[in-house]
């Protein structure tokens, strides 16, 4: 339900189209990060990122909601949400914005997007120009990325007593599923 709710804001912030037929939805994604330190290594998966990509007006708009991030242990998720990422005043990190490249997507084909936005994490926002790769199949639209996230740009500050245990930059891994989306 939470899904549905947010595919109607996310149709509205990117516009009304009429023709419905470019619009998809990520219905099944996974978002994972990894902290490389030199005193331990954090990794964590999402699988609850929400989003609509508008490849007639070449606009996109992901959410992924912080809490869902899933830690091999409790504690590390505990001081994620409270401690660095506050997700109580930031429950989510968006990034929304545009591409120049053309994607039909009735057509099979690999396609690579540079997605120019705003990334908007722990309340900073930021201009962004991330690479995705997109697969498009008779099914579904597969879009697959990496890229980096400095801490310091969205001001998620780490004590001085766990410096070592969690890097400055974070690696960012994305797969998502889309499906066209129904009218």
């Amino acid at each position: 339900m939470v899904r549905l709710l947010f595919a109607v804001w996310i149709m509205s912030a990117l516009g009304h189209n009429s023709q419905g037929q470019a619009r998809y939805l990520t219905k099944n994604s996974e978002v994972s990060f990894y902290s490389y330190a030199p005193l331990e290594d954090i990794t964590a998966i999402n699988r609850d990122m929400v989003g609509v990509v508008d490849f007639d007006k070449k606009e996109f708009l992901m959410r992924i909601p912080i809490i869902k991030f899933d830690f091999p242990n409790d504690l590390m998720e505990e001081h994620f949400n409270e401690n660095y990422m506050e997700t109580e005043i930031y429950p989510n990190a968006v990034f929304k914005g545009q591409f120049e490249e053309t994607v039909d997507p009735s057509q099979a084909g690999e396609y690579t997007l540079q997605c120019l936005g705003i990334l908007d994490i722990h309340g900073v926002q930021q201009p962004r120009d991330i690479v995705v790769a997109v697969a498009v199949d008779k099914k579904a639209i597969v879009a697959t990325s990496e890229f980096t996230v400095r801490l310091e740009d969205h001001a998620i500050d780490i004590p001085k007593v766990v410096f070592k245990n969690i890097a400055e930059v974070i690696e960012v891994k994305i797969n998502a599923t889309f499906e066209p989306l129904k009218k």
